[in-house]
């Protein structure tokens, strides 16, 4: 009788110790993998042609007219980033116009960032994508 008492105590025990670990340690294991395939989606991004803009810039809309009269969404393959809604597209287009040298003073949307080049402003963005597109 002695024994079973002990057992259940030592097994209640052992299982309030160990239960806070074992979760824990799957918390842990979600979030490595939620960052590696962050860091994924992260490379792909900065690898290829990214448009990064905002719903709230008056350039933006006239290059996304732009794209849009001129079907270039079926001429030139790119990815195109929000950045005033998502903090993640904020951090890529600011790590993206660092490494293009821009300063700080003179970051801005519409910026497309493509093949080791940044495009800063309406006038440039179109123009890589006429030249990309064959517009003259």
């Amino acid at each position: 009788m002695k024994e079973d008492k002990f057992m259940k105590k030592f097994l209640l025990i052992s299982l309030i110790v160990l239960l806070p670990l074992l979760l824990s340690g799957c918390g842990k294991k979600e979030t490595n993998q939620n960052t590696t395939n962050q860091n994924a989606v992260n490379q792909n991004v900065l690898s290829g042609p990214t448009l990064f803009v905002s719903s709230t810039c008056g350039h933006c809309a006239n290059v996304k007219k732009f794209i849009s009269e001129n079907d270039i969404t079926n001429k030139v393959q790119f990815a195109e980033k929000e950045v005033s809604s998502s903090q993640d597209n904020y951090d890529l287009w600011l790590e993206k116009g660092k490494s293009c040298g821009i300063p700080d003073s003179q970051m801005g949307v519409p910026l497309l960032s493509a093949q080791g080049k940044c495009y800063l402003g309406e006038v440039e963005v179109m123009d890589y994508f006429k030249e990309k597109a064959g517009i003259k």
